[in-house]
């Protein structure tokens, strides 16, 4: 599969999250920035890239860009590098503590 051509265009900042928009997804930068992809999240989530993982339906994150972890209410949220916050749906739950166990100990 081609790699979709916004890629190449935010490479000069991390990508934070991929957040998908009906049949768009939004990149959000680490930066700040927004960028719309004509693209459904689908399309990203195929391209395999390892510093990313599907947290819930609609976002993918960049493990690197994870600054905390917190529980609030009994649903985990991951606070990004970029000052978003992202739910983790209880149905990736057991497979994401399996997979990146560091990420849900809470600092306090």
């Amino acid at each position: 599969m081609k790699t979709p051509k916004i890629l190449k265009v935010s490479e000069e900042a991390r990508i934070c999250h991929f957040r998908s928009a009906i049949n768009y997804t939004v990149l959000h930068l680490e930066n700040g920035r927004t960028y719309i992809s004509g693209y459904n999240i689908k399309v990203f989530e195929e391209l395999n890239m390892d510093d990313f993982i599907k947290v819930n339906r609609s976002d993918l994150i960049n493990i690197k860009s994870i600054k905390n972890t917190t529980m609030i209410n009994k649903n985990w949220m991951f606070r990004l590098s970029n000052g978003k916050e992202v739910m983790v749906s209880r149905r990736r739950m057991a497979e994401l503590k399996k997979n990146y166990p560091n990420l849900f100990k809470v600092k306090y």
